[in-house]
């Protein structure tokens, strides 16, 4: 089961701390039934976490690592 859903663009995506040969058969599989899927991993996360952690409250020093242990 993808991690989020945004209805509004027919989007899935996935968070994942790793790649493997499943996740391209799971990619393969929600496009084949016609929706988007994104899949964010650790370089694509860290940016994010940074500005939330600068922008929003510097007391949330929030990681990758946090976010990846809710996946594992």
């Amino acid at each position: 089961y993808p991690d989020f859903y945004l209805p509004e663009s027919n989007t899935f995506v996935e968070i994942k701390g790793y790649k493997d040969r499943n996740v391209d058969l799971k990619i393969a599989a929600v496009q084949k039934e016609g929706h988007n899927i994104v899949m964010l991993q650790k370089l694509d996360l860290e940016p994010m976490l940074d500005f939330i952690n600068t922008k929003f409250n510097k007391n949330y020093n929030i990681k990758y690592a946090n976010i990846a242990e809710l996946y594992e």
